[in-house]
């Protein structure tokens, strides 16, 4: 991801909470949160750099692929 500094951070599964490696899907929304959908769920970076994970063990989502 491109920080607004110019900066690049590459996230996995390995080095953040990304809860998947393999991503199908990236939105912003306006609070300025990433919402990252992969294969098996959906992950959350807020501005503060802290994660949030969905998966369907977790959450309501009946289907991740």
């Amino acid at each position: 991801m491109l920080a607004p500094d110019g900066t690049w951070t590459t996230y996995t599964s390995a080095n953040s909470a990304l809860v998947g490696d393999w991503v199908k899907a990236v939105a912003i929304d306006k609070q300025g949160r990433v919402w990252i959908g992969t294969l098996v769920g959906l992950s959350v970076l807020a501005p503060d750099g802290k994660w949030a994970t969905y998966t369907s063990a977790n959450s309501a989502l009946t289907e991740t692929m």
